[in-house]
């Protein structure tokens, strides 16, 4: 088999063997590409592996595909915890769907506790950086007042984190529809 320096080259800087430099940000988006194109095949484990070793070069797409892998399950294990925290580090670099992972990560308490206000910031900055379902997101939380802090830094007013536990609706035998008789036993 012949290689050629360039084919040389090319499988050191995938694999992570050159330094730093011109071959490291191609690498981690050629890496980011190959999970993108075996996600769309269906191998969803491979793309997993492309995307994290695109995401530990510090691809931020990468890092918010690996994100929504560990969030669904889907080719590695599900694992709010560190969905939320490649969620965070794609944000951290300006990436609008990491913005908005780490959004809904905060919106429905997956790998962080609950924060209605931090869900509502990332959907903004989501939005602000081009993600459109964003502002559908934005639209859910409008309903939810925001937390006002005192002076002394507490929140003041209505809590949003407290007990919402949904009233129970199990029928009792007094709101039975009238006039519907049930099956008889034969």
């Amino acid at each position: 088999m012949n290689i050629t320096i360039l084919g040389w080259v090319l499988a050191a800087s995938l694999w992570g063997f050159l330094p730093t430099g011109i071959f490291a940000q191609s690498t981690s988006d050629k890496l980011n590409q190959m999970g993108i194109e075996a996600r769309f095949h269906g191998n969803y484990p491979l793309a997993m592996q492309y995307f994290k070793m695109s995401a530990e070069k510090g691809n931020a797409k990468a890092q918010s595909n690996l994100g929504y892998g560990y969030l669904s399950g889907l080719g590695i294990q599900q694992d709010p915890d560190q969905a939320f925290r490649w969620f965070q580090k794609s944000a951290d670099q300006g990436d609008a769907e990491g913005a908005y992972g780490k959004g809904f990560c905060y919106e429905n308490g997956l790998g962080v506790a609950s924060d209605t206000d931090k869900a509502r910031e990332n959907y903004q900055r989501a939005s602000q950086l081009g993600y459109k379902g964003a502002g559908t997101a934005l639209k859910r939380l409008e309903d939810i007042p925001v937390a006002v802090s005192s002076p002394s830094g507490a929140p003041s007013g209505p809590s949003v984190t407290g007990d919402q536990t949904a009233p129970d609706t199990t029928p009792s035998k007094a709101s039975k529809t009238p006039g519907k008789k049930g099956k008889k036993k034969r």
